[in-house]
């Protein structure tokens, strides 16, 4: 089975009261994403015996409660709508009172929460920690499909702060997870540097589902994921990751991103999940 398929096309976005024409991935068979996350983790949760299940950035909970098949269910958000959050706090408090106190072991990890690359980075960083060694990271909003899509903008995140909202308030239209259709400026941010990162660490086996808008870490070697083509960027220093833009993304597609279809992933990921 081919490992992936990418098409490119223009896309017509508005940025600032300008229409303007951009380079568009087509990663499904129109411009939205064919598959939502709970399609990823429940084929990791379904091979699995006794899952630990953590997700980071609930929300309003439409991944949370659609995840199957698990023993136990965490979820952490300070202000998310979902009246299924367990742990309501930010992901550095959770991080470090579970370090203190619960030592819990997860064997998948969901982030979803701020999407800055500094930010992800520390919760993966964390996540890493507390991860099993059979486990998986399962990053969202790794793969944009047009440049103004992964801007990061100042106001966005500033505006995070005054949009505390309440389980009466879900239906709010400028939710991320009621965005997907809109094609909003920054909606993925800039997570695909975090996958850029980690592509660059021999110890793990980094690989995306773009049509799922997804990217998965692993600490296990897994062979059917290799990436077919090198990493041609020289990251001699961590930091020399900040300065790549979406130019270095899209002409760096395959060897950042080391995509896979959906169809490819179902075939090839049940030989590295089973039972312990």
């Amino acid at each position: 089975m081919k490992r992936f398929d990418i098409n490119v096309t223009e896309a017509l976005c508005v940025w600032d009261g300008v229409a303007r024409t951009v380079p568009h991935f087509l990663f499904g068979k129109e411009w939205l994403y064919d598959y939502d996350p709970p399609d990823v983790i429940n084929i990791l949760t379904k091979a699995k015996k006794e899952v630990k299940y953590l997700e980071i950035g609930v929300d309003q909970g439409h991944t949370f409660d659609n995840i199957k098949n698990v023993s136990v269910k965490h979820g952490v958000d300070p202000y998310g709508a979902s009246e299924n959050i367990t742990h309501r706090m930010s992901s550095q408090m959770f991080f470090s009172m579970n370090s203190r106190f619960w030592k819990q072991k997860y064997d998948i990890i969901f982030i979803d929460a701020m999407h800055l690359y500094e930010f992800v980075e520390h919760e993966i960083e964390e996540s890493l920690k507390i991860l099993e060694d059979d486990g998986f990271i399962v990053l969202h909003d790794t793969c944009p499909q047009n440049e103004l899509r992964q801007l990061v903008i100042e106001e966005d995140y500033r505006n995070t702060l005054n949009d505390v909202i309440s389980s009466e308030e879900k239906s709010r239209m400028k939710w991320h997870e009621n965005t997907a259709k809109n094609d909003p400026i920054g909606y993925n941010g800039d997570v695909w540097k975090n996958v850029a990162y980690y592509m660059t660490k021999k110890d793990f086996t980094v690989f995306s589902i773009p049509s799922a808008c997804i990217s998965i870490i692993s600490p296990k070697k897994m062979k059917n994921f290799k990436p077919v083509t090198k990493f041609g960027l020289d990251f001699k220093e961590e930091n020399i990751v900040d300065d790549l833009t979406w130019h270095d993304y899209y002409l760096n597609f395959e060897s950042i991103m080391n995509p896979v279809s959906m169809e490819y992933f179902k075939e090839n990921i049940l030989e590295y999940v089973g039972e312990k």
